[in-house]
């Protein structure tokens, strides 16, 4: 098992991915109303940013 060797992106960047994702599946059960293009969206730009901040080192 590695120690101190994760590649887990900043706390930030996490909250910001779940806020996102979040948008999008609220958006989709009719909780609130927003386009569908900002929900669809913001799932898709959420799990990008997730994926670049797992590999990019300080994001």
């Amino acid at each position: 098992m590695a120690r101190g060797g994760g590649k887990a992106p900043k706390q930030i960047t996490w909250v910001i991915c779940l806020v996102l994702y979040l948008v999008a599946v609220l958006a989709h059960f009719g909780v609130f109303r927003v386009s569908a293009d900002v929900a669809e969206w913001s799932w898709i730009i959420g799990y990008g940013l997730l994926l670049a901040a797992v590999q990019l080192r300080g994001l």
